[in-house]
């Protein structure tokens, strides 16, 4: 799951466009948003 949002967030691509390798998009955009969501990660301006 890290390295599918690492993936999103280093290449600037949308949660659809995520290669077959990794999860389906909801999945790891639903990992993300929970983990936001605790403080696991924040988001900079």
């Amino acid at each position: 799951m890290l390295d599918a949002i690492r993936y999103l967030v280093a290449g600037g691509v949308s949660w659809r466009s995520m290669p077959a390798g990794y999860p389906c998009s909801p999945r790891v955009y639903a990992f993300f948003r929970r983990w936001r969501e605790h403080g696991l990660i924040k988001e900079f301006p």
